[in-house]
């Protein structure tokens, strides 16, 4: 009888189904609290409400940057370091490391056809596809000598924080503290943006400077405020150029608007304080940009991902414009993922694989952002969207996510942008709900007070049924991270071919090499066959040469064979 639950509970873990009905169960007793008992813990809450409307501004933000830090470090034998494992990850890496190494970009290797792979350009230079930030981000801690995993959660701190700051903008100081620590924080614990190297942190600093600063020039004209949102407009050039310029085109268009329509300024101080630092700001930042640009394709305007497109046919254009044309490669890794580019690409050609792609999309956002609890108070406050207190939050949010949609993929840091904006709606419906008086009953005072309870028990679910079930998957290495660390103890140096089967999954590269490929302990390699791999063999003489099959069961490496000596003079 109970094995037969275990299973089924370990089988809920994994596929995410045991979290949604934790978080259904905490929902329901909330519900029925209010209802049955509204006055259920009344002084209790009120006592923390006070409390945490008479914490001091500063406090109140190192509390926002330290507890989702602090956690992740407490929870270092629950959630080891994590390990790349996916295309971007290692990109993303490679850019850190470039920029450890002081360099934007890194000279072609003249070997460079055997480390081709997915997200890395190999002409006119040697470097990843993708803005500025988050490799910045990943560099920060190893020039201080810490491992680049440092970087994942600073990065989580200082967005809790910048949120924060931006909420102090629309919310009481108590109800924007809670909402960071208590709505926010299963995004900035337990989420992918914690444990991988590929979240959407560093976009949401950016987006919660940009609205935050444009909300405090709303309510104070200075020089600082716009400087903030310049700084954050700047800072998602430089994450996500894409979702990040609606936001700003929104933001943009508001400032002028409010410009316009202020009569308590002049124009001098409105071009002299105002818009000048704001275009000053912005314009560090896409100067940051061009300069990047310029180092890694050779053009300003061009950018890295162009660069890829053209020469690897991907990334894939919008819905609305015609798919890139193929371009092939001698690599069937790289050709795979161009077809599944192409595949997801075709799906908005026709409106029923476009609902079909649209409702996945949705799939990946409600659980992230919202879930069960969350969604409540959002759908609160869409049904009271035409107040006014919503409004730019609503266009904001709404102009962003719209975007998104027409791009044929999708995953949740591309909404980073908007982090504090979904939450600032969940928040904004959570106290519309306070409100609700049913025969003058405090229902809806409740209500709001128990789904803060209800947030708080589906965090503790979560965690602990990872300190139950989950024991296994958190210590899996990737046969990836096994090989390095195998070799990494033999010590020296080593160049590993890799030979995948036919029917590799693409998604599982295994060929990323560092920014300085030559200076590197282990180097990575794809199969070209005897004779070219008897190339790179020679360009790396004195190296122990591995060849590593990991779609075997168990995945295998072994010492490479070279061609015959005798076979190596006919050649010659």
């Amino acid at each position: 009888m109970l094995v037969p639950l275990f299973q089924w509970l370990r089988r809920s873990v994994d596929d995410g189904t045991a979290l949604l009905y934790g978080e259904i169960f905490c929902l329901l007793a909330a519900i029925l609290i209010a209802l049955l008992a509204p006055q259920l813990g009344q002084r209790r809450f009120e006592r923390i409400e006070r409390a945490a409307e008479g914490v001091d501004f500063r406090l109140a933000l190192w509390l926002a940057f330290l507890t989702p830090v602090v956690f992740r470090i407490a929870s270092i034998p629950l959630y080891p370091p994590p390990q790349p494992k996916i295309h971007d990850e290692f990109s993303y890496l490679l850019m850190a490391d470039t920029l450890r190494l002081g360099r934007i970009a890194n000279p072609v290797h003249p070997m460079r056809e055997h480390f081709e792979t997915i997200h890395v350009i190999h002409d006119p230079t040697y470097a990843s596809k993708y803005p500025l930030l988050q490799g910045f981000v990943l560099a920060l801690p190893q020039w201080f000598g810490l491992p680049a995993y440092v970087g994942v959660w600073v990065a989580n701190g200082a967005m809790s924080a910048a949120i924060y700051w931006m909420l102090r903008s629309f919310l009481s100081p108590g109800w924007a503290l809670l909402s960071v620590l208590v709505v926010f924080l299963r995004v900035g614990t337990f989420s992918t943006w914690m444990h991988s190297y590929w979240g959407g942190a560093a976009s949401a600093v950016g987006g919660a400077l940009a609205v935050g600063g444009f909300m405090r020039l709303r309510q104070k004209a200075q020089t600082g405020n716009a400087i903030w949102m310049g700084l954050g407009m700047g800072m998602l050039a430089n994450s996500r150029p894409y979702e990040g310029a609606v936001l700003s085109a929104v933001l943009a268009v508001s400032f002028l608007v409010w410009l316009v329509r202020d009569p308590t300024l002049s124009w001098n101080r409105k071009i002299r304080q105002l818009v000048l630092p704001l275009v000053a700001t912005l314009g560090l930042g896409l100067s940051v940009v061009a300069y990047h640009n310029y180092r890694v394709t050779g053009s300003m305007t061009k950018l890295p991902y162009m660069r890829n497109r053209e020469l690897y046919g991907t990334p894939q254009t919008f819905y609305f414009q015609p798919p890139v044309a193929a371009v092939p490669s001698k690599f069937k890794e790289i050709n795979d993922n161009y077809h599944w580019q192409l595949a997801m690409h075709q799906r908005g050609q026709r409106w029923d694989t476009l609902w079909v792609a649209t409702k996945e999309k949705f799939r990946e956002f409600w659980p992230f952002f919202l879930g069960p609890i969350a969604s409540l108070p959002f759908t609160v406050a869409l049904l009271l969207v035409r107040r006014a207190k919503l409004r730019l939050p609503w266009i904001a949010a709404g102009a962003v996510m719209f975007a998104s949609a027409l791009y044929p993929f999708f995953y949740p840091h591309y909404l980073g942008p908007i982090a504090g904006l979904l939450l600032l709606i969940t928040v904004q419906g959570l106290l519309w709900i306070r409100e609700w008086k049913p025969r003058s009953r405090p229902v809806g005072l409740a209500l709001s007070r128990w789904l803060l309870v209800a947030f708080l028990g589906g965090f503790s679910f979560n965690l602990a049924l990872d300190l139950s079930l989950r024991d296994a998957a958190r210590q899996y290495r990737t046969p990836r991270t096994q090989v390095l660390e195998a070799l990494e103890k033999l010590g020296g140096s080593h160049l590993v071919i890799v030979r995948y089967t036919p029917f590799h999954e693409f998604h599982w590269e295994i060929v990323y090499n560092a920014a300085d490929i030559d200076a590197s302990p282990v180097v990575w390699a794809r199969d070209m066959g005897p004779w070219k791999n008897q190339e790179l063999i020679n360009y790396y003489r004195g190296r122990r040469v591995w060849l590593f099959e990991p779609d075997l069961r168990p995945p295998r490496l072994k010492p490479y064979h070279s061609l015959p000596e005798q076979l190596l003079r006919q050649a010659r």
